[in-house]
């Protein structure tokens, strides 16, 4: 069986260490867009599933070496670069184009596998434990998503419900927002609150200018 030759990155000797990725993964995206005739402030979620493989294949698979430890000693991965390219690559761009940030996207462009986080329950000195972090920004993206008023609520609430019980009592209390959502944020709510009954198989509270009101 003939092997299919990888396209080598126009990129990666321009790139000596995980520093340079940021303004490298930043213009990927552009051209991408450019490219394809996507408008860069407006990514339809599908589209970005495939901006993420770009990144993979023309940034991170062939710099991959550069994430694993300087010793290279059993191939592993330098956990304190691994987190700089989450906070400062991928993190940031689903934050500046309005896409949800999770663990399966993270993996997707970096190449690093799922066990591999699993594993790294206490990563280096910093004792940091990513899969976590991961889970909490992909609430608060989440969140914001669901205060954009470009959005329905009805599409992310009721993963909010599923993946980090939003639908439970003192949910939503949470420390980094200890906000309650107002009329403002969830346009025509009187009316979607009828819809999020049909959607959610179990009752839920939702607190609308400090009111709550249950939804059956």
């Amino acid at each position: 069986m003939t092997k299919i030759k990888e396209q080598e990155s126009e990129y990666a000797q321009a790139i000596t260490c995980v520093e340079d990725m940021p303004a490298v993964a930043s213009d990927i995206v552009s051209k991408y867009c450019d490219v394809n005739s996507v408008d860069e402030s407006d990514i339809y979620p599908s589209i970005w599933n495939d901006i993420i493989t770009e990144l993979y294949i023309k940034l991170f698979r062939p710099c991959n070496r550069l994430l694993k430890t300087d010793s290279n000693m059993y191939n592993q991965y330098d956990v304190d670069k691994v987190l700089y390219i989450y906070n400062n690559i991928y993190k940031r761009l689903c934050n500046k184009h309005c896409q949800e940030i999770s663990q399966k996207g993270f993996i997707d462009m970096s190449g690093i596998d799922k066990q591999t986080l699993y594993n790294w329950k206490a990563p280096s000195s910093s004792s940091f434990d990513l899969q976590e972090k991961i889970m909490e920004d992909n609430e608060e993206s989440l969140f914001s998503l669901m205060k954009d008023r470009r959005n329905s609520p009805l599409k992310i609430l009721p993963k909010l419900n599923k993946v980090h019980g939003w639908s439970m009592p003192g949910a939503r209390d949470r420390a980094d927002t200890k906000q309650a959502l107002t009329a403002a944020d969830l346009p025509q709510l009187g009316k979607q609150l009828q819809d999020i009954a049909q959607i959610e198989a179990k009752p839920q509270d939702i607190v609308v200018d400090s009111v709550k009101t249950e939804c059956t």
